[in-house]
């Protein structure tokens, strides 16, 4: 695994971390970019489907 460079717009103690607070890892393919930040696909995935289900 490696961090996401600050190029991208991560700001410096962010571009640290590899995992989302759920311990998922940032990957190119687990990983979104929205408004200089990141958040993990499989935790979209995860909180839509219980949306969707309550």
């Amino acid at each position: 695994m490696f961090a996401i460079s600050i190029s991208k717009g991560i700001n410096k103690i962010d571009s640290n971390k590899t995992h989302c607070i759920k311990g998922h890892p940032y990957t190119l393919d687990n990983t979104r970019y929205y408004k200089n930040k990141r958040y993990c696909r499989l935790c979209d995935k995860i909180r839509k489907q219980i949306w969707r289900a309550s």
